[in-house]
């Protein structure tokens, strides 16, 4: 499995995080409320093989939606979790580090 990075910041207005997903060659942004990203504590219980999926803030004007097989986090960019333009997959321990982020957030 790839090796991602996730840093998240507060917008201008405070109301809104930004968590960036990286690695090397690529960077996605999503924008949602703090008490948004903390359901993804929950990841685990999103699973795509029982078609569970969360919603959960926005990217590049479209919705993003969240999945998991247990070991495995699917973020799906699009309209819906069924129709997505763009999806990518990373360690469900990065997701973790988000909530923890959020949940703690650094002055």
């Amino acid at each position: 499995m790839i090796s991602v990075d996730v840093d998240t910041t507060y917008d201008d207005s405070g109301e809104e995080i930004l968590a960036k997903f990286s690695d090397e060659n690529w960077e996605v942004n999503v924008r949602a409320r703090a008490s948004e990203f903390l359901t993804l504590s929950d990841i685990r219980s999103f699973d795509w093989n029982e078609r569970r999926a969360t919603k959960v803030g926005r990217c590049a004007g479209t919705n993003v939606f969240w999945c998991s097989d247990g070991k495995t986090a699917t973020i799906m960019l699009g309209h819906d979790d069924e129709t997505w333009d763009v999806a990518f997959s990373l360690p469900v321990e990065v997701i973790d580090d988000l909530v923890r982020q959020v949940r703690s957030p650094t002055a």
